[in-house]
């Protein structure tokens, strides 16, 4: 999809370790929540990645700012912040 579709609401901002860079994800009712990687100079984006889910995402970042964790429902998707096609989806399947 493409960013900052004038229905989307930005759902969770953090800003990187770099100073760099700055992450939202994005996200309305209708397409699914996008993952999004901007300049903090100037608002270009820099990376995209689609999350699977239907309900609101959350954010959080690993200290060194190397990793993103989304956390949809049951899943969490871990993407390296240098490549966003390289992320790791990890779900819940019940109690343990």
């Amino acid at each position: 999809g493409t960013p900052s579709r004038a229905a989307d609401r930005c759902e969770a901002l953090l800003s990187l370790p770099d100073g760099n860079r700055f992450v939202t994800v994005e996200w309305n009712w209708v397409f699914l929540p996008k993952l999004v990687v901007r300049s903090v100079s100037t608002g270009e984006v820099l990376a995209v990645a689609s999350i699977a889910g239907r309900e609101p995402p959350s954010l959080a970042a690993t200290p060194d700012g190397t990793r993103l964790v989304v956390a949809v429902l049951k899943s969490l998707y871990v993407f390296s912040t240098d490549d966003l096609t390289q992320r790791h989806h990890v779900k819940n399947e019940g109690r343990k």
